[in-house]
């Protein structure tokens, strides 16, 4: 027997047919919080590369883990001599991100390439490197990790600064004012200001060095000298997040993305270089940036979960919920000794109580 319309036991003519059939309500214990499971395909030691596009980038995070950044400064400009431009900076540090989570990522251009994020101006000869750095936002308050540009020199004959590390360099040599370097606190005299380098002026028949941008940008130069024997500009400083980190009061990242195991280099310490695998003295040229991913949540061989109480409600027997290994990842049992928790560690969500 054959049927046009879709009847049991009867076979159909005509178009395909496909019928789904609720047939249980499966329950999850009162007792249970459960935590979406995500499968990733990424693997661990992957990488993710940035080159200056003058244009912000955004990196999305395929799997839960923890991430590997590293940051490189741009260097400073230059008019004749390639070495007068100040070295860029290197920043590194490592961040736990969940599955979906997006990072903004800036990569600064040198001084001689337009000095892209940061780079102070100027009208005659090239400005300061632009800064690299990582945030949760298009905000320069959402920053997590910077590392500073150089300044650019000023007179032919005068080098610009090199970046922090915690200050970037202040220039010296030459006639002018200002061309200090960015600190952890304030921008470098002059117009040095949070994430931007100061301009550099050309007046008296001279020409002041920019500053590098950085997380609080190096100061340009003002002239007071009839002739081009001006100072260059000061270099901009780098940052990491962490529970140590000096932040404005502006700034607005949770505690959650602070970073580990980093690093800062000023641009006159030896680095790891952007492209090899080798080492260089500063950063030259324009910036980068990579992303690594480091270590999967699902394979971390740490399974515990701190639990810390909040607002001292009620009392904590065993303060370390250890996850068996091989159990399904995201399945707690809720404690039945206090009324609110808040669990730090791996797991999924990050942040709950």
């Amino acid at each position: 027997e054959i049927s046009s319309e879709p009847i049991a036991n009867i076979a159909k003519e005509g178009n395909g047919y496909a019928k789904l059939t609720y047939i249980e309500n499966s329950l999850i214990e009162d007792n249970e919080e459960v935590v979406t499971e995500i499968n990733c395909d990424s693997v661990v030691g992957e990488i993710y590369e940035f080159d200056s596009v003058k244009d912000v980038q955004l990196f999305k995070a395929a799997c839960p883990g923890k991430y590997k950044l590293e940051v490189w400064g741009a260097q400073g400009g230059y008019r004749q001599t390639n070495s007068n431009g100040g070295q860029g900076g290197y920043s590194s540090g490592e961040i736990t991100l969940v599955n979906g989570e997006t990072l903004y990522v800036y990569v600064g251009s040198s001084g001689n390439n337009g000095g892209y994020n940061g780079g102070g101006t100027r009208s005659i000869g090239h400005g300061g490197g632009g800064a690299t750095d990582i945030r949760l936002s298009n905000d320069l308050y959402s920053r997590v990790i910077v590392a500073g540009g150089g300044g650019s020199d000023g007179g032919t004959a005068y080098k610009g600064g090199y970046a922090g590390g915690l200050a970037g360099q202040s220039a010296s040599g030459g006639y002018g004012t200002g061309g200090t370097g960015g600190t952890q606190t304030a921008g470098g005299t002059n117009r040095g200001e949070f994430g931007i380098g100061g301009s550099g002026l050309s007046q008296h028949s001279g020409h002041g060095g920019a500053g590098g941008g950085g997380w609080y940008g190096g100061g340009g130069v003002n002239p007071n000298d009839s002739s081009d024997n001006e100072r260059g500009g000061g270099g901009g400083s780098s940052f990491v997040y962490t529970e140590f980190a000096e932040i404005p009061s502006s700034y607005n990242v949770d505690k959650k993305y602070m970073l580990t195991n980093t690093t800062m280099y000023s641009g006159a310490q030896t680095m790891p270089d952007k492209k090899f695998n080798t080492t260089s003295v500063g950063n030259s040229g324009d910036g980068y940036a990579r992303i690594t991913y480091i270590e999967s949540i699902e394979n971390n061989s740490n399974n515990d979960v701190v639990i810390k109480l909040v607002g001292n409600q009620g009392t904590v027997i065993n303060d370390t919920l250890i996850y068996q290994k091989g159990a399904k990842l995201g399945t707690l049992e809720i404690p039945t000794t206090s009324t609110q928790y808040s669990f730090v560690g791996w797991y999924v969500d990050q942040e709950f109580t």
